[in-house]
């Protein structure tokens, strides 16, 4: 830092004068100077260009990202002038507004247009031109309404930004910042022979660019060489105007001998002499984000004969001016030129693509291939892509706003067709002739079809599909064919409404991404983007024959037409097409470099009258769907709806059929014997159960693999999980519709159970005196569930109870083994099937008037009732027939060929009447309410193990029980439970707890009712906590360097102790998780358990020695203390009974388990032949595990009246007693309230009395509060060490002072090597800060500090007190010191300023002051004031606070500096502490230590980032990158922007295959595609960071066995859209297996 602030004021002194005598010396130019247009990013401005920061007038307020900016002169009908200004902004469009209506702008061009950076109106013909950085191309359209827009230019189109137009010789120019930065030239007709380019050397990032007219040259400015330059409009005799001095130039234009450009840097507008440029002027200051620029006259649009005056040039849509004078007619882009060169037409064949953010169209009868965006709104993540030729619209599926949405192909009549059930919608197909639309999610996993405008929607195909993508419709032969990239990867047809199906690919196949017909040859064709691959087959399948094998890195899109196969490459950025017939043909390009590419169609414009089917005319005669088939055409209903008897009209049906297979629920008429069809719900494995919900159309299933009840919408829709089970076995359940209450049997448990869907809660209603129940329904009004016992012991029997579980008995019996029970409503009977008969029967509701309905049956397996029938499934025939309830006549088959039905309903609005008290706000009750006898008498129940409370609606947690955690399962090495235990009259409960694996031990916390176990595996090791309903779990603990094995929890202090069986020590951490240290620690041994007695303050540790031998030792809380109290060969478990101060231990040397007081005495044995591995008290008794399999328990006292409570348990791991009780006193303990006041443990001392203690490698205070470490005081103190473990604190001035202070003397020992660098030796000893050297008072005794050490009066001595200088090199701008004192502090400006030599700057200085004083004392002042707050932004260092002085009164009581992490009140977040990281220094005598806290600040600084690009970048910082401030401004004021970042293009490098998607380190880097455009404003609602990719909902994260796969679609993390990683979505990979315990 050599200079400081005077070149800069001469530099601006110079500026000022400059300008101030020209102004003076030409006074013409500031009257006579032109006014200045410019856009200044949320605004479009008007100033003068004669004045300094004149007041600008504001013509456009409240813009967004206002870029470019041009004006058209003109008169108005009645001869007036008027002008009309148009400005881009960014991913919003470009507008118009005309004065003097100024307010009301129009939206010229609206969408398709990203990047706008020029902007330029052709003033002659009335046309506007464009350039788009992010498309990569020019563009042209009319400039009164945005029509006809055209393409002009977009090859070799890398970068452009400015645009200038000469109508008067017909050529445009633009500059090109991409890899190859240019200008160049071509026609403004689009004449690609016309185009040249200009400039192409010492040029990096071209930013503005403008036409001299008069002198027909070009003048430009570069933003990173920071220079002007002009040259002839050819490009010749290239000139220099200003070179390399330029801050950050943007936009540039001129008018006669003046220049006038905008800079970014500087936020001004400047100007000069276009001949002579050394003298520049400030136009403009202070402005916001200056951008494009212009001269606001009407001298810079010359008037020129229009030859487009004259109807339109006789041209049908745009009349364009030509080079060389004259003009050419041009089409749209899309359309074509006719022969006669002024008339457009349609093509014949186009391609339809489907990028991420747009939709596009490229003919195929045009040479160039150029693309054109279908002006669509909306578009948030495009997938798949086809057209209609009939209607003439575009179809398009969204994956990020799940739509599915069609519009004509000018963007109009864009409306959603498909809006709910719609997650990834992968594929879509029109059936242009039947007038169709097929679609596949990969979401949902289903194949859909419905009506072109969306109506009539039907799922054909749902079952076993697993990833669907592709699919291609044969509207001719009535067949649908689409790719499935799951596991197995295939490729499958069917028949248009889902028979027929069949697979025809499923070998060599990974990621089938596209897929073709060629109706020419009647060939299948596909492409695999993991293979690499496209091939093609016969339509069976045969005659397998690869096409392309090489170069493809990742194809998406695919299509055939014609003699070619078409597709896109995500990494290439490429549409190719090669020759379908010869395998290995050379390949064309037919678009390079255009990224975020999906699906392709090529498609003919019109439709093919010669293709025809027998949905052709009047929709087949259909009222809803007519659907083609092989075997002809069939129509169909949408979802909800049935055909009649003419298999050709839909209804809703009164009633229907509903039964459930296997892996599929189905429904079918109950009138017509229709084909059942399937209802769309996925992963069905096993279903045991379903019922119906009427009046809501929800049905309800079980599925006893998946573990769950589920419900959905009756047409499968909205699938949701009500009830997720861990090992529990749902086999049978009916609905509760009234009360919205589940009745289920579990299997596994033997047990009924009821769960309310509202409250969520649970609760088992019949558990007693149950063998093997099967099925069960329910009468809500009377209050009453039925049930079939098959007592395997016993008799076969009926039960009933009330709905509350009460009044429990057996109302039939001997009746042999019976099932699918169920209640007729109407008729209060129940009805049922006797297996062993293979007979229906019913009865009354007590069971009376036993009637056999139906006998002599073959196979009857399931029944239900409706209105006067009886319906029953007879799995030997595999039909479904009904019969007359009442006279059993009227016998009819409703379906037949029906493999095995588990479950047969009738869905109908009577089947379900009735209603009650509970109706109504669950009468009031917290969690169930239960009618009983009659609708109006009901009670409140409570969840399993709580308790109603008195008011009888509200129900409280059990407070006293028992907890087990053993393994679920024989084959599970990792899933556990907890089971909590109260007394016989409750069933056992398992809790809902998650992430319950290789629990090693379970702990309760009363105070906060949380269980806490330890997981202890191979791979993962922590404490986890939750509550006890499952909620709020969390990782309370978790480090790869612990390893915990036992735990206790201390309620009072809020403590957990846990032992880490690696490092052998006992840790204490706090229950809001902050980490108290170490408590004690047995070298050598190692620790197994660990237990608590919080009202003794009591810790009990078994240490087993190398010896194998063990010992229980007993220690306060803090550790002190240790004593072992009992000593035996293999102590295996321990336990503490808190009430009697007793202490309990398992001893495996004598197979006992036996008893003690707490200091060891009165031991005994209570239990013999006994191994156990787990202890506790809960109340009068002991519980112990026998072995792992079995659970009893004994009188504490005497270990009599022994009972066992479990047996033939897999592997009981841990129990552990809860008991509440305590909690009546737990405030009249100590340690309950602020523990204690105690800085880290709190407990009950041998007195009786509370007591801090602190951990290891910390003391505690005198106040016998607090704790500190050891032997440390404050840095201004000398620590003294006493003795006995105390510490005193004297003053450091006191050091080394020849007096000794200390009682050990130490503070006088060491003295020669005491001081430090920041520090004086005194030539008496003592120490003094180096500060005070040389102020003229001695410090030192012997004044050694005022003499030798000083400098002479001819020198300067520096801050650090380290050197002399020579006076005259002070304040000289030239650093001498080290510390840079010399030119920085006031004392060093004193001395520069008293200096006898002069330099010549600071004598040119003053000569300036003199002539213009005034001005130059305000301009140091600035530059002083700015030029120090940088410095201070960017060179202070970080300073920590000075101590404060201590007084002699405050010696006695002087503070330790202790860490924040020893500091009562501020613990620090759970760290580990281990042996490594104690302190090994004396223990100290903790009620004797001092401590306190010491603190120090910091300050960060920004730097602004290295190579500012050219242009503001898409986070809104000044320019200069996130979060940077210019330090040349004083205001720093941070400007917003989302403009587009500079970056270059790396043609020969490609991205990675699927980058984010894999964990291979070797794949290719991101660095060249790091930065990413923004995303289209427009689609705030939907986008996020990182924003969801369009496909699989699949994880992305990667196991080893994964990490080299790239998956063949877009990710379902949906983060491909991240700015700074990914310009492709990472596509989906398989989901990972991980343990995230």
């Amino acid at each position: 830092m050599k200079e400081l602030g005077c070149p800069r004021m001469i530099y601006i002194f110079i500026y000022l004068l400059s300008y101030g005598y020209l102004a003076l010396i030409f006074p013409s130019f500031c009257l006579g100077s032109p006014k200045l247009l410019f856009s200044n990013r949320k605004d479009i401005q008007l100033t003068d260009s004669s004045l300094v920061n004149s007041n600008s007038t504001v013509l456009l307020a409240g813009l967004s990202e206002a870029a470019a900016v041009d004006f058209l002169y003109e008169k108005d009908k009645k001869g007036k002038d008027r002008t009309t200004f148009c400005w881009t902004e960014h991913y919003e469009g470009i507008f118009c507004a005309t004065s003097p209506n100024l307010d009301n702008p129009v939206k010229i061009v609206s969408n398709g247009v990203h990047t706008p950076d020029g902007l330029a109106i052709d003033w002659v013909t009335q046309k506007l031109y464009w350039v788009d950085a992010d498309l990569q191309h020019i563009e042209v359209c009319e400039l009164k309404d945005g029509s006809h827009r055209k393409v002009l230019y977009y090859d070799r189109v890398d970068q452009p930004r400015a645009l200038a137009l000469d109508p008067r010789t017909g050529y445009m120019y633009w500059t090109d910042w991409g890899e190859e930065a240019k200008i160049e030239r071509a026609g403004m007709n689009g004449d690609l022979s016309t185009r040249t380019t200009v400039i192409s050397e010492e040029i990096s990032w071209p930013n503005g660019l403008t036409i001299d007219y008069l002198e027909r040259k070009l003048y430009w400015v570069d933003a990173s060489l920071s220079y002007i330059h002009t040259a002839d409009i050819d490009g010749a005799n290239r000139g220099v105007v200003i070179n390399g001095s330029l801050a950050h130039p943007f936009a540039i234009t001129v008018y006669k001998d003046r220049l006038y450009w905008t800079d970014w840097k500087n936020k001004s507008i400047f100007s000069c002499n276009k001949s002579d440029c050394n003298v520049i002027t400030k136009v403009q200051g202070n402005l916001y984000a200056p951008m494009d620029i212009e001269v606001f006259t009407s001298e810079r649009q010359e008037e020129i004969a229009n030859p487009c005056a004259v109807n339109n040039g006789n041209c049908s849509h745009l009349c364009l001016l030509a080079p060389a004078g004259g003009l050419n007619c041009a089409c749209p882009t899309g359309t074509v030129l006719n022969a006669d060169n002024h008339t457009c037409a349609d093509v014949d064949e186009m391609i339809f693509l489907s990028r991420r953010f747009d939709l596009r169209m490229i003919s195929l009868d045009t040479p160039d291939f150029t693309d054109t965006i279908i002006a669509v709104g909306e578009v948030a993540h495009a997938i798949a892509i086809d057209f209609d030729p009939v209607e003439r619209y575009v179809y398009w599926t969204d994956d990020e706003i799940r739509l599915i949405q069609k519009a004509k192909l000018d963007g109009t009549d864009q409306s959603t067709i498909v809006s709910v059930e719609v997650m990834n919608p992968d594929g879509v197909a029109i059936d242009w002739i039947s007038r169709n639309i097929f679609w596949t999610d990969t979401g949902t996993n289903r194949i859909e079809v419905a009506r072109l405008d969306g109506s009539s929607r039907r799922v054909i195909i749902s079952d076993e599909l697993d990833e669907p993508r592709a699919i291609v419709v044969d509207p001719v032969n009535g067949l649908i064919y689409w790719t499935d990239w799951g596991t197995p990867a295939k490729i499958e047809k069917a028949a248009m409404d889902g028979s027929m199906r069949e697979v025809i690919i499923d070998e060599s196949l990974v990621w089938p991404n596209g897929i073709a017909l060629d109706f020419e040859y009647m060939r299948l064709y596909w492409a695999d983007a993991k293979l690499d691959k496209i091939e093609r087959s016969n339509l069976d399948g045969t005659e397998r024959t690869v096409i392309v094998d090489s170069e493809l890195p990742h194809v998406f899109g695919f299509d055939v037409a014609g003699k070619y196969i078409y597709w896109t490459d995500w990494q290439r950025r490429t549409i190719e097409r090669v020759d379908k017939l010869v395998p290995g043909a050379p390949r064309e390009l037919i678009v390079d470099q255009l990224p975020d590419l999906m699906a392709i169609r090529v498609l003919p414009m019109k439709p093919n009258s010669t293709y025809t089917n027998g949905c052709s005319g009047n929709n087949g005669g259909c009222s809803n769907l007519c659907l083609n088939t092989p075997s002809g055409h069939v129509c169909a209903c949408p979802m909800g709806q049935e055909l009649l008897a003419d298999n050709k009209q839909c209804v809703v049906p009164e009633a229907f059929l509903l039964f459930s297979q296997s892996k599929a629920i189905k429904r079918t008429s109950i009138k017509y014997a229709h084909k059942a069809t399937p209802l769309p719900i996925q992963h069905l494995q096993n279903i045991t159960a379903l019922d119906i919900h009427v009046t809501k159309e929800l049905i309800y299933f079980a599925d006893n693999v998946n573990g769950s009840i589920r419900r959905a919408y009756i047409n499968g829709s909205s699938v949701s999980t009500v009830l997720q089970f861990r090992k529990e076995s749902p086999s049978a359940m009916v609905i509760d519709w009234i009360s919205d209450n589940i009745y289920f049997i579990d299997a596994s448990m033997k047990l009924i159970e009821v769960y309310n869907i509202q409250s969520k809660a649970r609760k088992v209603v019949v558990w007693k005196d149950l063998g093997d129940p099967r099925s069960i329904t329910v009468h809500p009004v009377k209050g009453y569930i039925y049930w079939t016992d098959w007592d395997v012991d016993g008799i076969p029997e009926i039960g009933r109870a009330n709905l509350d579980g009460t009044d429990q008995r057996f109302i039939l019996s001997d009746i042999g083994r019976c099932g699918s029970i169920t209640v007729d409503l109407d008729a209060n009977r129940i009805y049922w099937v006797n297996y062993r008969r293979n007979a229906i029967q019913s009865a009354g509701l007590n069971g009376e008037d036993m009637q056999v309905m139906i006998k002599n049956l073959k196979s009857p397996v399931s029944l239900n009732i409706y209105g006067n029938y009886v319906y029953w499934y007879d799995s030997t025939d595999q039909n479904i027939q009904r019969v007359s309830k009442i006279d059993q006549s009227d016998v009819a088959t409703i379906q037949t060929d029906i493999t095995p039905v588990v479950n047969l309903l009738v869905f109908h609005k009577s089947r379900q009447n009735g209603s009650s008290v509970c109706a109504i706000n669950n009468g009031g009750c917290q969690y169930f309410c239960f009618t009983s006898g009659n609708s109006q008498t009901y009670s409140c129940g409570c969840p399993t193990h709580y308790l109603l409370n008195q008011d009888g609606m509200t129900c409280s947690a059990p407070r006293n029980f028992f907890l087990v955690s053993e393994r679920a399962g024989t084959q599970s090495t990792r899933d556990m439970q907890v089971r909590r235990l109260l007394d016989n009259t409750q069933p056992d409960l398992v809790l809902p707890l998650k992430s319950m694996r290789s629990v090693r031990t379970i702990n309760y916390d009363t105070a906060d009712d949380k269980i806490y176990w330890i997981m202890d595996s191979d791979k993962y090791r922590a404490i986890k906590r939750s509550t006890v309903d499952g909620s709020r779990a969390e990782i309370f603990l978790h480090d790869s360097k612990i390893y915990p094995s036992s735990m206790c929890i201390e309620p009072y202090s809020r403590l957990l102790f846990w032992i880490d069986s690696v490092q052998g020590v006992v840790n204490v951490t706090t229950l809001d998780k902050k980490n108290v240290g170490v408590v004690y620690r047995n070298d050598g041994n190692t620790l197994t358990a660990v237990a608590v007695n919080p009202r003794k303050g009591y810790l009990f540790i078994v240490a087993e020695s190398k010896s194998r031998s063990s010992q229980v030792i007993r220690t306060y809380l803090d550790g002190s203390s240790p004593v072992a109290v009992v000593t035996s060969q293999s102590i295996a478990a321990v336990a503490v009974d808190e009430q009697n101060d007793w202490l309990y231990f398992a001893d495996h040397t004598t197979s006992t388990i036996k008893s003690c007081s707490s200091n060891g005495d009165n031991i005994r044995t209570l239990v013999d032949k006994v191994t156990s591995t787990s202890l506790t008290i809960y109340k009068d008794k002991l519980y112990y595990t026998q072995g792992s399999t079995q659970l009893f328990y004994v009188d504490k006292t005497s270990g009599r009246n022994r009972k066992q409570v479990m047996r033939r348990r897999t592997d009981i791991t841990d129990i552990h007693a809860v008991n509440a009780d305590f909690l009546q006193n737990y405030n009249r303990h100590p340690c309950s309230s602020n523990n204690g006041d105690c800085s880290h443990i709190c407990f009950i001392g041998s007195d009786g009395t509370k007591q801090c203690g602190c951990p290891d490698g910390l003391n505690l205070h005198v106040n016998g509060l607090s704790c500190a470490p050891l032997a440390t005081c404050k840095s201004s103190y000398f620590a003294c060490s006493t003795g006995h473990g105390q510490v005193a604190c004297i003053p450091m001035e006191w050091r080394c002072d020849g007096s000794e202070e200390c009682a050990d003397g130490s503070d006088e020992k060491d003295c020669s090597q005491f001081c430090t660098a920041d520090e004086f030796t005194c030539g008496s000893g003592e120490c003094i800060d180096r500060k005070q050297m040389c102020d003229r008072v001695a410090d030192c005794y012997d004044s050694s500090d005022e003499q030798d050490s000083c400098c002479r009066s001819d020198k300067f001595m520096c801050s650090d007190k380290k050197e002399c200088i020579p006076v005259g090199q002070v304040g000289d701008n030239i650093v001498d010191c080290k510390d840079g004192s010399d030119e920085l502090t006031g004392t060093a400006l004193a001395a520069a300023t008293s200096a006898p030599t002069i330099n010549t700057t600071v004598g040119i200085v003053v000569v300036l002051c003199i002539v213009f004083l005034f001005i130059l004392i305000v301009v140091i002042f600035i530059i002083w004031k700015c030029r120090k707050r940088a410095y201070s932004l960017r060179y202070l260092e970080p300073v920590a606070n000075a101590r404060p002085g201590v007084s002699f009164d405050s010696l006695g009581t002087a503070m330790m500096d202790v860490p924040a992490n020893h500091m009562p009140q501020s613990l620090t977040e759970t760290t580990v502490v281990s042996a490594s990281s104690t302190n090994s220094a004396l223990h100290y005598d903790r009620n004797h230590v001092t401590g306190a806290s010491s603190s120090s600040s910091s300050m960060t600084h920004l730097q602004a980032g290295f190579n500012p690009p050219p242009s503001p970048v898409t986070e809104r910082s000044a320019f200069l990158g996130h979060g940077a401030m210019d330090m040349d401004d004083c205001s720093s004021t941070l400007v917003s922007s989302a403009y587009q970042t500079y970056y270059k293009r790396h043609h020969g490098k490609v991205p990675p295959t699927t980058p984010m998607s894999t964990c291979d380190d070797s794949e290719p880097s991101l660095k060249n595609y790091s930065m990413q455009r923004p995303r289209p404003k427009k689609y705030k609602k939907y986008h996020q960071l990182n924003p969801p990719p369009p496909t699989p909902s699949r994880s992305q994260m990667c196991s080893a066995d994964e990490a080299s796969e790239d998956p063949p679609s877009p990710s379902t993390v949906r983060s491909f859209r991240s700015t700074i990683h990914n310009p492709y979505p990472p596509p989906p990979s398989p989901e990972p297996t991980s343990d995230n315990s």
